[in-house]
């Protein structure tokens, strides 16, 4: 299915209104006064609004392929689950929507190269993307219709992933990447559906393609109501959000770009993590960012977003020359095990690892290599794909997903089993014969 064209960007804010009421209902989408982020096995880039990379759900043990999935262009961002397991993966100009046994639904138009952005899922059937045609768009996930568009109007790519905020339930955040830079609150409901709120303007914070991690209003708390945390060229940046503006509340100066390795929150303490471009990675307290350990100098360059084991107490980080790093979260010294070196290969931005139920971590990178490890730094799963990965996997229930360059979404799952008409695959249960 082929969704509606898009926008013009020149179309006024009442034909976009117009517009959004008739794919609502032309979708059967039903309304719902907040926005909250999906419960899906894999709703947003990390996982998560923290950041994490670490879900419940158990990866695959052995390397069981199956038929990669044909995309229309090479895959840069991370892919999606919706709750009802509908595999989300913008590539190119475009954002499809694929069921779990590898048949596609839908195509939907971006505004130009999606790059690293990657699309997050709502609870009420919309998900959020942007692109590096200055664009954050809004779409129904069953049919990939548009149903508003936010364009920067200052140089202003939207490479990072959206976050929905939990504060307040009517918006989200994004970043622009352009040389001008900037921060922006972003409506999701009614009139004010991809609407400014509220921004902090080019000049106070550098252009980034990192995502936004929430903090809680106190460590420990669950309720992700705290602080924005955002990390942008050399600096780390706490916001608050007070409804109708957004203020900087403190900021820190790093060492080198973070550019590709958004901050990663653990949730019981609330520490703060995040690598530099200079080789050195950070655990910050959460009230002021001071140190949690002196900063660690690894093997190279750090552009990617750090995972957490799921207890906490290990940060997983991947540098450029293939380094494979588990570091105390609160000593900030080496696992037994670590570091791993995967020679002739590099870990590039948004290349993070992502963690199972059982603390099983898993990656790709440039040398076509799908790899997991057990916590001890034991490799149990690695397999070879057909080119180059810049993505972090996504972990789906018992496998996973790789998007790649050569424009294929592969599939670590167990073979189909059940009927035609309720084939269980990758995690879900699909109708084979509908279309």
């Amino acid at each position: 299915m082929t969704a509606v064209p898009l926008h013009p960007r020149r179309r006024a804010f009442g034909a976009l209104v117009i517009t959004t009421i008739l794919l609502l209902a032309a979708s059967g989408v039903r309304a719902d006064p907040n926005t909250v982020l999906a419960t899906s096995m894999w709703p947003m880039y990390g996982h998560d609004s923290k950041h994490t990379f670490q879900t419940s759900f158990v990866g695959p043990a052995v390397p069981n392929q199956l038929d990669p999935i044909q995309v229309p262009d090479k895959i840069t961002s991370q892919a999606t689950v919706t709750p009802d397991g509908l595999f989300l993966v913008d590539m190119g100009f475009s954002v499809i929507g694929v069921r779990s046994d590898g048949r596609r639904l839908w195509q939907s138009r971006l505004a130009a190269d999606a790059k690293f952005s990657a699309p997050t899922v709502d609870t009420n059937g919309f998900f959020y993307v942007g692109d590096r045609g200055n664009a954050l768009t809004k779409y129904a996930t069953d049919t990939g219709a548009q149903i508003c568009r936010f364009i920067v109007h200052e140089d202003g790519d939207v490479r990072c992933s959206p976050t929905i905020s939990v504060k307040f339930p009517d918006r989200i955040y994004i970043s622009e990447a352009g040389v001008s830079g900037g921060f922006f609150a972003l409506g999701t409901q009614g009139s004010t559906a991809c609407q400014v709120i509220w921004e902090i303007p080019p000049g106070h914070i550098p252009g980034t393609s990192n995502s936004i991690a929430l903090a809680d209003s106190s460590p420990g708390s669950g309720d992700s109501k705290g602080f924005i945390i955002h990390a942008a060229q050399q600096f780390i940046f706490a916001i608050q959000d007070d409804g109708t503006g957004g203020e900087i509340k403190f900021q820190r100066k790093l060492d080198g770009p973070t550019e590709g390795s958004s901050p990663t929150i653990e949730p019981v303490s609330g520490k703060i993590f995040v690598g530099t471009w200079t080789k050195t990675f950070y655990g910050l307290n959460p009230a002021d960012f001071s140190d949690v350990f002196p900063p660690r100098t690894l093997d190279s360059a750090i552009k990617s977003t750090a995972a957490l084991s799921p207890d906490g107490s290990t940060v997983y980080v991947l540098t450029e020359r293939g380094g494979i790093y588990a570091i105390d979260t609160t000593t900030g010294e080496d696992r037994p095990g670590f570091p791993i070196t995967t020679t002739h290969n590099n870990f590039h931005i948004t290349n993070a690892p992502s963690v199972d139920g059982l603390g099983n971590i898993y990656m790709a990178g440039s040398d076509h290599h799908v790899r997991g490890f057990h916590p001890d730094g034991t490799l149990f799963f690695d397999s070879t794909i057909g080119q180059n990965v810049t993505t972090p996997v996504t972990i789906i229930d018992g496998g996973l997903l790789v998007g790649a360059w050569n424009k294929k979404l592969y599939r670590f799952c167990p073979d189909p089993t059940g009927p035609p008409t309720a084939e269980h695959v990758c995690g879900f249960t699909v109708d084979t014969t509908s279309p």
